[in-house]
């Protein structure tokens, strides 16, 4: 499919200068002759619809991690359970991701939303259809799984997008509201969940006699589990039932009226491109996907990507149950884990602005954000384990989200350079390799979880070891800006 028809060959140099000396900014309804290269203002209402769809998958995902202690009593679910169903998104990934670029670089972005809010549509309803434990098991077990098939466009498409709508000197700053704004879903759930799921129980505590030992409950109708010292009544493990249920009704309402927007307006492109570089010649989808194994350069930067933010993303999504023997709650784990990606959102935005001015400079920002990533998460898992440093729940909170920020606030840069990079491979190809990595990476890190009695305290010190391999390769990384030279020399 010619998604410009307008273009039938890449153009010439005197074209491309021709070209965007009629570069103009018009409204939607307005349009004109004497020039190709064109931005729409309609980018932006493309832009925030495409990043809700981000934002609804990484809800969808990041579901049951925050809630981890009410679903575990809900449907009599363990641990690993938890750890699977974060899983099952980069497995689904796996599985659908190149033939879902292909299709975006072949037909367009319109095809590929259309196709991921469906998946969210039919992941959601199947998670809602019962409430039984056995039933319910299998049924989220399979909607969550469903909803991983909308994995790669949330995940890997907002340069394509930002290719495709906006200019130059605007890509990296789109890529960073796009990919915030899915991060923020995943953030959301830490606050949606427990602020839904309220864990309402029966706040009477064991009764203790003098010499400090716990007194056995025989109260009818509570159960002989005893989570923190609280008590469990039928009643209130029902309640529990009742808001999880209420809480994925929410979902499914939301990812309905969701599909139905994108069919109604979703153009696979604007009428007109917004720089040269979107239009230029570009290797096709398995010739692209092969040069890229090629890249050496192309090759590492994927990796780093997947070192860092596809395990901190799997390490994040079990944050509730990696705080647990700590005797942070739920609750807290979920502001926390909200905080560190909110936070890393904002950072991602102003720094993605600060870069569009400093393109050229983006290997140098992303290595000392990475290396001051690594230290916080470092001082984390120290802290968490009472080595060296008091026990303080102020310094797990400002270590956590210092290091969240700092990750996610390169992240926009990691996927901008590695388009640059890779070019002339389409960016569909080069951030299907980022998010491919992203997701093995953390596929890779939840194996652990099937061993019994595995614990939680390995997986920050492997975080944090990831984090700090990336420092070295990230060094070795040679920077090319092939596609921005394309863009600059054509307006001289």
């Amino acid at each position: 499919m010619e998604v410009y028809p307008q273009f039938s060959q890449r153009p010439s140099e005197s074209e491309i200068r021709a070209l965007l000396r009629t570069n103009v900014e018009d409204s939607d309804e307005v349009s004109s002759d004497d020039g190709q290269i064109r931005t729409y203002k309609r980018r932006w209402y493309i832009l925030i619809l495409f990043s809700l769809v981000c934002f609804t998958q990484g809800l969808m995902w990041n579901t049951f991690g925050p809630i981890s202690t009410s679903s575990e009593r809900v449907f009599d679910w363990e641990d690993s359970t938890i750890a699977w169903l974060s899983a099952l998104g980069g497995l689904a990934f796996l599985l659908t991701s190149f033939p879902m670029y292909w299709l975006m670089q072949t037909k367009g972005l319109r095809w590929a939303m259309l196709l991921s809010s469906l998946f969210l549509m039919i992941g959601s309803t199947l998670r809602i259809i019962t409430s039984e434990a056995q039933g319910a098991t299998f049924l989220i077990n399979m909607g969550q799984f469903i909803i991983g098939f909308a994995t790669p466009v949330a995940m890997g498409a907002s340069p394509s997008l930002s290719a495709t709508w906006f200019p130059q000197d605007e890509r990296v700053t789109a890529t960073a509201i796009s990919s915030s704004i899915g991060v923020f879903g995943v953030a959301s759930a830490f606050v949606l969940g427990p602020l839904i799921v309220e864990r309402g129980l029966h706040h009477g505590k064991n009764t203790t006699d003098r010499s400090g030992l716990s007194v056995t409950n025989t109260t009818p109708g509570i159960n002989s589990n005893d989570f923190g010292n609280i008590f469990i009544t039928d009643e209130n493990l029902e309640k529990e039932r009742q808001q999880i249920m209420q809480y994925l009704y929410i979902q499914f309402v939301w990812a309905c009226v969701l599909f139905f927007t994108i069919v109604c307006y979703f153009p696979h492109a604007p009428p007109r491109p917004p720089s040269i570089s979107a239009v230029s010649e570009r290797h096709t989808y398995w010739t692209g996907l092969r040069s890229l194994f090629r890249n050496i350069n192309f090759v590492i930067i994927s990796l780093t990507y997947g070192f860092t933010i596809g395990v901190f993303g799997a390490w994040q999504s079990v944050l509730t149950l990696n705080l647990k023997p700590a005797g942070i709650s739920q609750e807290k784990a979920g502001w926390l884990g909200f905080y560190s990606v909110v936070s890393g959102c904002l950072a991602s935005v102003l720094v993605g602005r600060f870069a569009d001015k400093f393109i050229r400079h983006m290997k140098q920002f992303i290595l000392v954000m990475y290396t001051l990533a690594t230290a916080c998460f470092a001082l984390f898992s120290l802290e968490l384990l009472g080595i060296g440093l008091p026990h303080s729940e102020g310094l797990l909170y400002a270590s956590v989200i210092c290091g969240g920020s700092l990750l996610l606030g390169a992240m926009p840069m990691m996927f901008e350079l590695g388009c640059e990079i890779a070019y002339p491979t389409s960016e569909s190809a080069a951030n299907g390799m980022f998010a491919f990595f992203n997701n093995l990476t953390g596929v890779i890190f939840m194996i652990p979880f099937a061993i019994p009695h595995v614990g939680t305290i390995w997986m920050n010190w492997v975080f944090t070891g990831f984090c700090l391999i990336s420092l070295p390769l990230v060094a070795m990384v040679k920077s090319t800006f092939n596609r921005l030279n394309l863009d600059e020399n054509s307006r001289q």
